[in-house]
């Protein structure tokens, strides 16, 4: 193809980094990468890697079933989601029941604004990494289960109602199954229609 077209104005790339191994991915991927803004090339590439779309693009465009759910830069995606489906296609979360009332949604973990959600029961959407253990965590939960993957942590949490929820922590601490300890939420929570 580059004999072809030595200088592209437009790239198309069909999970190009699919059948290279973990630790060739992320270099080739960001040499490639290197290689085309320099040349000021346009790439469109898919992937069903929710880091490699992430980690490669400047604009995000979220599909499924043939269709646009949403675009946009890709943080901007990831922490403002419109879609339960497109949250959890970029990221893990906890999917809980809450009730809306006045723009203020009440859920096992506490009360949270909610503007511009409509009155009656949704969903909220937690982020896993939005969870953090600390000592005055308004929220009790005893651990199930932790996994330690070098990077950050996944620890499986239960709370007084038999609830679940996965915890992704980058501290150095790693609580153990059987312990009860105290988190609190950090960072923006997503609310959608009940399903």
């Amino acid at each position: 193809a580059r004999a072809l077209a030595p200088a592209p104005d437009l790239l198309l790339l069909d999970e190009p980094f699919a059948n290279l191994d973990a630790s060739l991915r992320s270099t080739v991927r960001a040499e490639l990468l290197d290689i085309l803004k320099l040349a000021g090339a346009t790439v469109i590439m898919v992937t069903h890697d929710r880091e490699e779309a992430l980690g490669s693009a400047d604009h995000l465009m979220v599909m499924s079933s043939g269709r646009m759910i949403q675009s946009g830069r890709p943080r901007e995606v990831y922490e403002r989601p419109v879609t339960l489906e497109v949250a959890e296609l970029l990221g893990d979360g906890n999917v809980l029941p809450c009730t809306v009332r006045d723009e203020r949604a009440d859920s096992i973990l506490g009360s949270f604004a909610a503007p511009g959600v409509e009155d009656g029961a949704c969903r909220m959407f937690v982020r896993s990494e939005h969870l953090r253990q600390c000592s005055s965590g308004e929220i009790t939960v005893r651990v199930t289960a932790a996994s330690f993957f070098g990077h950050d942590a996944l620890a499986s949490l239960e709370l007084t109602d038999g609830a679940c929820l996965s915890m992704r922590q980058f501290e150095e601490t790693l609580p153990e199954p059987g312990d009860e300890i105290r988190i609190s939420i950090n960072g923006p929570v997503a609310f959608f229609p009940p399903a």
